[in-house]
């Protein structure tokens, strides 16, 4: 009986946190560092006078010394610190840029966001609504007006109203694209997104472009709207990958009709035209897309797009497309490297596919690697993210025992087991110590069950 691997849940959350990187101004808060105040310095304005030391002029009997206990001063020193940075965040955060009509109700929606999310709802809507109105003078196109809509829609995806949250993210990818022009009863369908050339767009706005794509692409598969999602995933893996070649700027995204096959159309042209690469002679491929760090454009790096394309790997495997999903889990491989603890989750994620297909010697060879990889103390260095590797070692451990189990070698499948139980306690995973033991009982009972039989 095959089984299925374990995907640890590591991949996916990366994924999502960076994509969030691909969508700056989604969030409005910003990092502020502290900054000095004028009101800390203390300076001497009279000779032999020191810090710390109030001195009285007496007419009668000269001068006398108070000291004043340190402690007090620190405090006091303190206060007018925190004073400084607060001042510092109400006259220059971004919020300060909207009209007054505006910023009012945003204020109140980002403070109830984590108080009383059901509160700041009603806020984003309120706010959205005052920067529609022309007197207030916002660009209905610009990114204050975006970041409002896409605060309001994650907001909604996480307290799990996604069709509200898919219309919201929607309205902001359309705003971005100038689509909802103001006074216009003739507005576009939102086909109309992917028939944009992405690249006339500024650089922060084909970051949100793609992140929001991202975005609806899992909002959508929530929903079990399959095509849809795949057409949001696809649209921004294929403007990564043409943001790669110059020659390709003009042009990106894929043509799509209105037909019920245009989803299967992206996948499959994405699919092709990577195969077709792989196997070009080393001069035609000068003329085809390039993916490693060398061709990437400034504003992009390789983990943007190596995430973007595990997203899209992830969403073939779960609906059995495998061979769609190795090949974009390898590009995400090249383009992230394999030293690092993101590295190993992939090659859990691409063994889990081999798997699936019945390939199970490359499995056990990428299998192998990312137990390597994880196991070595310096490759969790690199990213500061040793969690990760602890984590996915033992789900690589795991799998690995379930795939000699398959393959009919109980030995090393019990021998995998238990390493994964000694590892998930070292580290107190004990999701994995439980699986473990679970399969090492069962796979060790069948035997003594055909011991006494033979």
């Amino acid at each position: 009986m095959s089984r299925r691997l374990v995907t640890p849940f590591v991949t996916h959350r990366s994924a999502l946190t960076a994509r969030r990187a691909l969508c700056p101004g989604m969030h409005m808060r910003v990092a502020l560092t502290p900054v000095s105040s004028p009101m800390l310095a203390m300076s001497s304005s009279r000779g032999g006078q020191q810090a710390g030391i109030a001195r009285f002029y007496s007419s009668s009997s000269g001068t006398r010394t108070i000291k004043l206990p340190p402690f007090p001063l620190a405090l006091i020193g303190f206060g007018f610190a925190c004073l400084g940075v607060g001042l510092y965040y109400h006259f220059s955060s971004d919020i300060q840029k909207y009209p007054p009509n505006v910023r009012t109700p945003l204020r109140k929606a980002l403070y109830y966001e984590r108080k009383d999310p059901s509160v700041a709802l009603s806020y984003f809507e309120h706010a959205y609504r005052e920067a529609l109105v022309v007197e207030n003078g916002m660009d209905h196109d610009g990114a204050p007006l975006t970041g409002i809509l896409i605060q309001w829609g994650t907001l909604l995806d996480r307290l799990g109203r996604t069709p509200e949250a898919r219309t919201t993210l929607i309205l902001a990818l359309r705003h971005l694209m100038g689509l909802e022009q103001h006074g216009t009863d003739d507005k576009k369908p939102d086909q109309a997104i992917f028939d944009i050339d992405w690249h006339t767009l500024p650089v922060l706005e084909q970051k949100k472009a793609v992140g929001l794509c991202l975005k609806l692409g899992d909002v959508h598969a929530s929903l079990h709207r399959d095509q849809e999602a795949e057409k949001y995933y696809v649209a921004a893996v294929e403007h990564l990958l043409g943001s790669t070649n110059d020659e390709n700027k003009q042009k990106t995204a894929t043509r799509a009709g209105n037909d019920a096959d245009a989803a299967t159309g992206y996948s499959q042209d994405l699919a092709t035209a990577e195969q077709h690469a792989q196997r070009a002679s080393p001069d035609a491929q000068k003329d085809t897309v390039l993916f490693d760090q060398e061709h990437l454009p400034d504003w992009l790096t390789k983990y943007d797009v190596g995430v973007a394309l595990a997203t899209l790997g992830q969403f073939y495997a779960a609906r059995k497309r495998y061979s769609y999903a190795t090949h974009l889990y390898l590009r995400a491989l090249a383009l992230n490297g394999m030293a690092n603890c993101q590295a190993t989750a992939l090659m859990n994620n691409l063994a889990e596919s081999y798997v699936s297909m019945n390939e199970f010697i490359e499995a056990k060879q990428w299998l192998e690697k990312g137990i390597n990889l994880a196991d070595n103390p310096n490759t969790g260095k690199q990213n500061s993210d040793q969690a990760v590797c602890d984590e996915t070692c033992g789900v690589l451990l795991f799998n690995l025992g379930m795939v000699f189990e398959q393959t009919q070698e109980p030995a090393k499948a019990v021998q995998m087991y238990k390493k994964a139980i000694d590892h998930g306690r070292q580290h107190e995973h004990m999701a994995t110590v439980q699986q473990a033991l679970q399969a090492k009982k069962r796979l060790e009972f069948q035997q003594a069950r055909n011991e006494t039989n033979v």
